[in-house]
């Protein structure tokens, strides 16, 4: 960790220059010029309230709620500083947290992700009649907020309330099918009432969906752009990736690689955004790099071996799986990995395997459980194929591919109804793909009715 001890003159007894060594430089340097800001001019609350921000942004927390309320001193209108200084001390003086929320509600900073913010909170606290009151708020104000149909489902599970919670858990996934912390609760409530098939949906639906949509909340996004760590950009990187911006997350990736050595996490983090731009020889050469300071890092290797396979390497690709399944047998995506390359190479009985024990270790894999339907298809296995892609269209009932390969799986084994029924279905869905209409007409010629 790149560190610089720097001294600012003092500014107040509330917030003194200190001595910042242990922070990385950029941290450092923005703290430092901040503080300097204030010293010149410390009636302006815009510099108190820009110095809590970048303290917050890197978690000196104590620091940043003293900072907000001098720029609330000052500027006792702008609830900003308020409702910032709030989130700052919820974990340590979580009433006090609360009180400022309901404080900034009050006094006309009354916006949907306040009051998510507060009926967090008070869920916490275990003041649950309240929380239930702004949750639904926040529903009120926006009827499409996931966090408030979660958090009023929570809720619902406490009271015993389970066709209301279900209710409102399906709205969510309708609404946002990746919200992780949705599938939870769902299995929860399937299981108490009975729907196993569906519970088993769920079920694999948290493997697939493991993280939460962030609370839209425009007066903390500013605090997070100001975060300048090595963790902040980190962060903000995979936030940029997981959204498709990959340059973005690309240039952030080496700003964090030159903040700090060693880290294998972030060579990775390069690496896979490379190949995803199909810069594979840059990947490639990334992850070699970073071999060579860990040479038995088994996620390292899986990211390589994957890497050369798809940049024409099977052969290196194997010898790098082979050590990644050495290391973890258990890895689900170096099992992915291999299976793909014995697909590559029609050695569809061998991949079998390889993609199961990968399913086994994470069953939300859905990539994972096409291959292996298309790889029981290619051995004669058609049930086994059919069982695959079921469950598939379950988890995602609108995929055209996997609709197509049931209707054609249905055909070959003479299950006419079945196969129009999901030649039909992925018409209605995916108008425009004329594989649906032409498989019906064929069936149509055939004497098959080709469905509504």
């Amino acid at each position: 960790m790149l560190a610089l001890a720097v001294h600012a003159a003092p500014v107040s007894s509330e917030t003194r220059s200190e001595d910042y060594a242990g922070f990385e430089l950029p941290v450092a340097v923005a703290v430092a010029n901040a503080t300097r800001r204030v010293s010149e001019n410390p009636e302006n609350p815009d510099n108190w309230g820009h110095l809590g921000k970048l303290l917050h942004a890197h978690e000196i927390l104590d620091r940043a709620v003293s900072a907000y309320d001098k720029a609330f001193e000052l500027q006792p209108e702008n609830l900003s500083w308020r409702y910032l200084s709030a989130i700052a001390m919820q974990v340590k003086e979580p009433r006090q947290a609360i009180e400022r929320m309901q404080e900034c509600i009050q006094h006309e900073l009354d916006r949907p992700f306040v009051h998510l913010r507060l009926a967090i909170e008070l869920e916490r606290a275990g003041e649950l009649d309240v929380a239930r009151m702004h949750y639904t708020s926040a529903l009120q104000s926006d009827s499409r907020s996931v966090h408030a149909l979660v958090g009023l489902s929570r809720l619902d599970l406490r009271a015993n309330l389970w066709d209301s919670a279900v209710a409102r858990l399906e709205r969510a996934r309708a609404i946002a099918p990746t919200h992780g912390p949705l599938y939870p609760l769902l299995v929860q409530v399937y299981r108490k009432l009975n729907r196993k098939d569906d519970s088993r949906i769920a079920e694999i639906s948290t493997y697939t969906y493991t993280q939460a949509l962030p609370v839209p909340d425009p007066i903390l996004a500013e605090v997070e752009s100001l975060g300048v760590s090595s963790n902040a950009l980190s962060t903000r990187g995979l936030k940029f990736a997981s959204q498709g911006r990959v340059q973005e997350a690309e240039e952030i990736f080496r700003r964090v690689l030159e903040l700090r050595q060693g880290q294998v996490r972030d060579a990775i983090n390069l690496g896979v955004t490379l190949a995803r731009q199909g810069r594979l020889s840059e990947a490639i050469e990334v992850f070699t790099q970073a071999r060579g300071e860990a040479p038995d890092h088994a996620g390292l290797l899986t990211n390589l071996g994957q890497a050369l396979a798809e940049n024409g390497s099977p052969f290196e690709a194997r010898t790098v799986l082979e050590r990644a399944i050495h290391l973890n047998p258990h890895q689900p995506k170096a099992l992915f990995n291999m299976a793909n390359l014995h697909i590559q190479e029609r050695r569809f009985a061998e991949a079998i395997p390889l993609l199961v024990k990968a399913l086994d270790a994470n069953p939300g894999m859905l990539q994972a459980r096409y291959n292996l339907g298309n790889a029981y298809a290619a051995v004669g296995k058609i049930d086994n194929a059919i069982q695959e892609w079921e469950l598939l269209a379950k988890l995602r009932p609108r995929d055209a591919n996997v609709l197509f390969l049931l209707g054609s799986a249905y055909v070959q084994k003479q299950q006419l109804d079945e196969a129009v029924d999901r030649f039909s279905k992925g018409r209605d869905a995916h108008p425009k793909d004329g594989r649906f209409q032409r498989a019906l007409n064929a069936l149509s010629r055939e004497g098959k009715p080709a469905g509504g």
